[in-house]
C-alpha cells in the first residue's frame, strides 16, 4: 500500500509541475497574441500611420515661383544660397535637378518656372524645372 501511495504522489507531483509549466508558457503567449492583434500585428501605430501618408506630387507644367531660399524666402534653416520654389505659398529647397541660383539671378528676384516633381522630406524633388527668363 505504501508503494502504491508513493507512486500516486509522484504522478500527481509530475502532473502539477507540467500544468504549472504550461501556465507559465501558454498564458503569456496568449497575452502576446492578443496584444499584437490590438496593435496591428506588431506594427507600431506611428509606422502604420506613416505608411498611409501619400507623397504630394506636383503635376507637370505647373507654373510656380523660384528664387533663392536664403536671400528671397528667408528660410531659417538655410545657411547659404540655394534655389527654392514656392508651392501653395510655402518655399521648398530644390533637390533632384540642378539650378544655379546665382547664375539665374535668383538671389535678387523671383522668377516663374515650369516644374514637375514630388514633395519629399520637406524638399521639392524636381523631375523637370524650366525657368522663364526675361530678355
Amino acid at each position: 500500500m505504501d508503494r502504491f501511495l508513493l507512486n500516486y504522489m509522484q504522478d500527481q507531483t509530475k502532473n502539477f509541475a507540467k500544468e504549472k509549466a504550461m501556465r507559465l508558457v501558454v498564458i503569456p503567449m496568449l497575452g502576446c497574441i492578443w496584444a499584437s492583434a490590438l496593435v496591428g500585428c506588431g506594427k507600431s501605430p506611428d509606422l502604420a500611420q506613416r505608411e498611409q501618408v501619400a507623397v504630394p506630387t506636383v503635376e507637370p507644367d505647373r507654373i510656380v515661383e523660384a528664387a533663392c531660399a536664403r536671400c528671397m524666402y528667408d528660410m531659417q534653416d538655410v545657411m547659404e544660397c540655394a534655389a527654392a520654389v514656392k508651392i501653395d505659398g510655402k518655399p521648398y529647397i530644390i533637390a533632384g535637378a540642378k539650378l544655379d541660383d546665382q547664375e539665374n539671378e535668383l538671389c535678387s528676384s523671383a522668377k516663374k518656372a515650369d516644374v514637375a516633381g514630388d514633395l519629399k522630406d520637406g524638399k521639392f524633388v524636381a523631375s523637370v524645372i524650366k525657368l522663364h527668363l526675361l530678355k
